[in-house]
């Protein structure tokens, strides 16, 4: 089974080349677009990694990991 990374960060254009560039690793990978969808996401299923965004409206990744 593939290793799970979440992506996290509210610029989506960003977002999509960091998941693109995993997925071709051959990662499994879900994305978020703030912290507060990351935290959920985490409740959902664990992921192996989480690459977190450090400037986000709303909740900053700083928040997330805390």
């Amino acid at each position: 089974m593939a290793k799970r990374v979440l992506v996290v960060d509210d610029d989506a254009a960003v977002r999509e080349v960091v998941v693109e560039t995993i997925r071709d690793a051959g990662y499994e990978c879900v994305e978020a677009a703030d912290g507060f969808d990351a935290l959920r996401m985490t409740h959902l299923r664990t992921p192996d990694l989480i690459i977190l965004d450090a400037l986000m409206p709303r909740m900053s990744g700083d928040e997330v990991h805390e």
